[in-house]
């Protein structure tokens, strides 16, 4: 008896999560910068974090990966940077950025402030 009431608690709390969890919007990422590796593995790792999301499409929020920059610091060491742009559905210049690729987890930097916007709508 035991094992089914905690069966059907186990099979129950994803449907009740779902029903509860806020259903963000709708984020795309497009790749401007296609000869860079870079630009295409931040694409890849940004594009897996926005599919785990849920979504209901009412709101939407873009980021364009621009282009990759190599950049030399004082230091002589080599970094990399990736400059994006924001834009809602409707192609509204929301804001620019850029991140250190090297540094960084641009991925989920990017992630992050397209979700802020999203809450912000």
């Amino acid at each position: 008896m035991k094992i089914k009431i905690f069966l059907s608690a186990a099979l129950s709390m994803p449907l009740l999560a779902s029903c509860v969890q806020d259903r963000g919007c709708l984020l795309r990422v497009a790749n401007q910068d296609h000869d860079s590796s870079s630009s295409q593995k931040i694409h890849a790792d940004m594009d897996e974090l926005i599919h785990s999301r849920p979504v209901d499409g009412a709101r939407e929020v873009n980021a364009e990966l621009v282009v990759s920059q190599l950049e030399l610091s004082r230091e002589g060491r080599r970094n990399r940077r990736i400059f994006y742009v924001l834009t809602d559905g409707g192609g509204k210049f929301l804001t620019a950025g850029t991140c250190g690729i090297d540094e960084d987890q641009c991925d989920s930097v990017i992630v992050k402030r397209m979700i802020a916007f999203c809450e912000r709508m």
